[in-house]
């Protein structure tokens, strides 16, 4: 694998993906509905801000059927903010010191809320920038998803506009001088966690094996951008809500408890790939440990903490 470039000023994870791809569900079940082994350390999602508070509130209210689906009314590019905490196990096994050691930041998760038809030309500047100055960058991808054109020539389109747009700028910023983010052959040497949404409704990907063929037998050759363009990548399958849904009013609605697998699995593999550093005690004298209290003071709608 290729060393990749961590920016000196936070440890940062982007979230990318075309419209429809589950981007709002995942972040909700980043920060009310994940679960992590009581055993185990946990990392908590909590928003940085109120104007990201809100909005995660909105859609899990959405999501519940008690208010529009704010979607549809997202109408220029802004950046959601979120901060990642690594928190002492539940029920932590005796003697196990590093499951009981003490909360610290782990770094920050940027979501850039855009409207869709963003997706069916060149990315904004700002998330390029945002995406090239990144520790890693998580890609979510339905593999049910249909276009009229099928899914190929969507997927080859939607990659080749932003991954070309990457290079293209990170190579005009260096101005001929060298960057770890590049490679000799110009591929992108950033982490990318690959994620197929939805695996709840594809039973292949509720099994254990190699993801990367399930890919091109998903979205074909388009597969072949991903593996020509990025060197330090892995494709994880995940599921926001699990067999939770149903159709409401023309909108699928939460009809239980969400049961989501594999959710936090991308984050811990860019930090498992980034180079090591020491990681820093809870920003402004924050310690989580009450991430219930800590949702609800930040206006996040009501439901259940990590």
């Amino acid at each position: 694998m290729t060393t990749s470039y961590v920016p000196d000023a936070s440890r940062r994870i982007v979230l990318w993906g075309a419209p429809g791809s589950g981007k709002s569900s995942y972040i909700s079940t980043l920060v009310f509905y994940h679960r992590q082994a009581d055993d185990r350390r946990r990392m908590c999602v909590l928003p940085a801000n109120a104007v990201t508070a809100e909005w995660v509130a909105l859609r899990v209210r959405a999501m519940r059927g008690d208010g529009p689906d704010e979607r549809v009314q997202t109408r220029e590019p802004r950046q959601l903010r979120f901060q990642l905490y690594d928190l002492p196990a539940r029920d932590p096994a005796p003697f196990d010191e590093e499951a009981r050691r003490a909360s610290r930041w782990l770094g920050e998760l940027d979501v850039w809320d855009v409207p869709g038809d963003v997706y069916h030309a060149k990315p904004p500047a700002q998330l390029l920038d945002a995406m090239l100055d990144a520790t890693g960058i998580v890609l979510l991808i339905d593999p049910g998803h249909r276009p009229p054109g099928g899914a190929a020539a969507y997927y080859t389109s939607f990659f080749q506009d932003t991954l070309a747009s990457l290079a293209l700028r990170l190579r005009r910023q260096l101005a001929g001088r060298r960057d770890p983010r590049l490679d000799s052959q110009n591929r992108i040497t950033i982490p990318v966690a690959i994620c197929l949404t939805k695996a709840d409704e594809h039973e292949a990907l509720r099994t254990d094996a190699d993801r990367l063929p399930q890919l091109r037998a998903m979205l074909g050759e388009s597969t072949g951008l991903l593996e020509t363009s990025l060197t330090n990548y892995t494709v994880i399958a995940i599921s926001a809500l699990g067999r939770s849904l149903e159709r409401r009013a023309g909108r699928d609605v939460l009809a239980g408890e969400p049961r989501p697998w594999n959710a936090i699995a991308p984050l811990n593999w860019i930090f498992s790939h980034a180079p090591r550093r020491t990681l820093v005690a809870p920003r402004d004298g924050f310690a989580p440990a009450d991430a219930t209290r800590t949702a609800a003071g930040n206006g996040a709608a009501a439901g259940t903490t990590p």
